[in-house]
């Protein structure tokens, strides 16, 4: 078992970064989906016969399903991006501070 732990701070922020990142992405992606598909259905293109009836409310409760799934997906992502990003900026805020208390344990008090 190794006593190292190293952390590539520079590297792992740029992650957190490319999360957030890629939630935003997905967050736009949605607003595009919605955009498009809430007026299409809205028009209710499976007609409005007995059929299209019941295809209408099986259909519209799953709609809304896959659309907050989606909608709490980018959001996760981007609370991951950010909760790496405070990470790596707590450690790095930590090792800074043991280190000033390691420097000052072992400065000469002459």
């Amino acid at each position: 078992m190794s006593d190292h732990v190293s952390l590539d701070g520079p590297a792992v922020a740029a992650g957190g970064q490319a999360l957030f990142a890629a939630g935003q992405a997905l967050g736009d992606l949605l607003a595009d989906t919605r955009t498009t598909l809430v007026p299409a259905t809205a028009a209710r293109p499976w007609g409005g016969d007995e059929i299209g009836r019941a295809f209408d409310n099986g259909y519209r409760p799953a709609e809304q399903q896959v659309l907050a799934a989606f909608e709490a997906m980018a959001r996760q992502v981007r609370a991951l991006g950010e909760q790496v990003q405070a990470v790596v900026a707590e450690a790095q805020t930590t090792d800074l501070q043991a280190s000033v208390r390691v420097t000052r344990a072992y400065e000469d008090p002459a």
